[in-house]
């Protein structure tokens, strides 16, 4: 599997309270839901406020999904990756990221009957 999912992006893990989300106008709603879900888990960029980072690793997460890789190989990828180029992030809060971001990223696949836009797909 091509390792996309977190490329040079660092995930900077705070330990203690997450600073309080606030609406970010340049964020989509599924982007917002998926910032909110990570900071609950401990996830959030310090560097980064407007959270542009943390939303491309999700997107390249739904890109690695559409490309074959299994959730698990991703999360795998996401926690080996992290813990080399940071304090990281543990196993548990990978795999959920992993759900986070299908859950509120990643278009649904072609076939299942959700309306996106005015269309069914």
């Amino acid at each position: 599997m091509k390792t996309t999912a977190l490329g040079i992006l660092v995930l900077t893990i705070a330990l203690g309270a997450a600073p309080q989300a606030q609406a970010n106008p340049g964020l989509r709603p599924g982007e917002q839901d998926y910032i909110h879900n990570l900071e609950s888990i401990g996830i959030f960029s310090r560097s980064d406020p407007t959270n542009v980072n943390l939303v491309r690793i999700g997107k390249n997460v739904c890109a690695d999904l559409a490309m074959g890789a299994s959730p698990e190989q991703v999360a795998a990828t996401l926690y080996a990756e992290s813990n080399t180029k940071s304090a990281g992030i543990s196993r548990t809060q990978s795999a959920q990221l992993v759900q986070y971001a299908q859950h509120d990223l990643c278009p649904p696949p072609v076939g299942t009957g959700v309306k996106i836009g005015g269309v069914i797909e």
